[in-house]
C-alpha cells in the first residue's frame, strides 16, 4: 500500500468514526476529573497509531480496512474504563462502555468485535511476552500490538512526566518510591518497542528522545535533585507537589499548572529540566495576569478537532477533518506532502 492509499484509508474511518469516538469519549471523562487518561489521551495514542501505520505500510505490511477500523475504535475506547476504575483491570470496564457505545449508534461495524475486546481489555499488560515483529504483527496480535505500542507512546516526553504523576498518585504509590517505579515501568516501556520494531530503527529513535526526557525527569527526582522543602517549589519534586495539589487536589487543568510552574521555578530550572531556551521576563503581548513567558505558536487554521465552543481557529469541523486526513508524520508539511 502506496502513502495515498493509506491516507485514503485513514480519512474514510475517521469520517466513518472519529467524530461520534471523540464525543462518546469526552462524556466518559465529564464527571471525572483525570487529564492524564481523559479524551485528549485517546486523541493522542491516535496520532501514535496513524504514525505506526504508516511505518508498517513502508515495511509493505498490508493495513486492510478491517485493521485500520479496528484499530481506531480500540483507541478510543481503551482507557474509557479509567472514569470508573483506576486499577490496571480498567480494560474490563473499557469493554463494558465499548458495548454501551455499540449500543448508542445505528450504524455497525463490519469487523471481528471479540478481537477488539480482547486488545481493549489486555493493552494494560506490560508483560511483552510478543518478543519477534513477526509475532507481534501476525494477524492474531496485530490489533494489540499496534493499541499497545501506540498507548506506551504516549507515557513518553513531557505529558509523560505529567501522565505518569497523575496515575501513580491516584494509586496511592508513596512519593519516595514513585520515581524508581516510573523509571522501572518507562523502561520497559521503551525496550519493548525496541525489541518488537527492531525492523523500524528510525522510528525508534525518532522517539528515544521524548522516551530520555521522561526517563530524565524521574532520574533526577529519584537521585534527590532540587528536593522540595515545603516552602519554594523547585525540581521535579516541586513539579510533582504542583500536580498533587492543584491538578489532583485542586482538580485544575494542565494548562493552568504548567503555567504555575512558569510563575514558580525559575528559567534556570526549566531549561535544564524541561530543555526549553526561554527568555527570562514575561511576554507583554499576552493578558496582565497571564505569566507566560515570550514563545511562538507553530500550527494551522482548520486542522484541530477538539471541538471547543468558543475557537477562533477552526471555522468547519468538515474542514478540519480533512486537513487531519491529510496530515501525515513523515511530511514536512504539516497537511498534505511535499518532497
Amino acid at each position: 500500500m502506496n502513502n495515498l492509499s493509506l491516507q485514503k484509508l485513514l480519512y474514510n474511518v475517521e469520517k466513518k468514526w472519529l467524530h461520534e469516538l471523540f464525543r462518546f469519549c469526552s462524556i466518559q471523562f465529564q464527571q471525572t476529573h483525570l487529564p492524564s487518561h481523559d479524551q485528549y489521551h485517546h486523541f493522542r495514542v491516535w496520532h501514535f497509531a496513524r504514525e505506526l501505520m504508516h511505518e508498517l505500510a513502508a515495511l509493505k505490511y498490508i493495513i486492510t480496512p478491517e485493521l485500520a477500523e479496528s484499530v481506531i475504535l480500540s483507541v478510543f475506547l481503551h482507557d474509557t474504563g479509567m472514569s470508573r476504575s483506576l486499577g490496571e483491570s480498567h480494560g474490563k470496564e473499557s469493554v463494558k462502555l465499548f458495548k454501551e457505545f455499540l449500543s448508542s449508534i445505528t450504524k455497525e461495524p463490519t469487523i471481528n468485535l471479540d478481537r477488539i475486546f480482547n486488545a481493549i481489555e489486555n493493552h494494560d499488560n506490560k508483560n511483552y511476552i510478543l518478543e519477534s515483529f513477526h509475532q507481534a504483527f501476525s494477524e492474531e496480535h496485530e490489533l494489540l500490538s499496534i493499541l499497545n505500542i501506540s498507548d506506551d507512546l504516549d507515557a513518553f516526553g513531557y505529558i509523560g512526566i505529567y501522565r505518569y504523576a497523575e496515575i501513580y498518585l491516584l494509586r496511592g504509590i508513596p512519593l519516595d518510591s514513585l520515581a524508581d517505579e516510573v523509571i522501572r515501568n518507562v523502561d520497559k516501556r521503551f525496550l519493548n518497542i525496541e525489541t518488537t520494531l527492531h525492523k523500524m530503527v528510525s522510528f525508534t529513535e525518532s522517539h528515544r528522545k521524548r522516551f530520555e526526557t521522561t526517563r530524565r525527569f524521574y532520574s533526577d527526582m529519584s537521585e534527590g535533585y532540587y528536593k522540595f522543602t515545603g516552602k519554594t517549589r523547585s525540581g521535579p519534586s516541586g513539579v510533582i507537589d504542583l500536580i498533587s495539589k492543584e491538578i489532583i487536589s485542586n482538580k485544575k487543568g494542565i494548562d493552568y499548572t504548567i503555567q504555575l510552574v512558569e510563575q514558580n521555578i525559575d528559567d534556570e530550572y526549566i531549561k535544564a529540566t524541561f530543555n526549553l531556551e526561554v527568555p527570562a521576563r514575561k511576554d507583554p503581548g499576552q493578558r496582565k495576569a497571564c505569566g507566560c513567558v515570550i514563545s511562538k505558536d507553530i500550527g494551522m487554521y482548520d486542522s484541530c478537532l477538539f471541538g471547543c465552543p468558543y475557537c477562533y481557529a477552526t471555522t468547519s469541523f468538515e474542514h478540519a477533518r480533512d486537513n487531519h486526513a491529510r496530515h501525515n508524520p513523515q511530511s514536512p508539511s504539516l497537511v498534505g506532502w511535499y518532497d
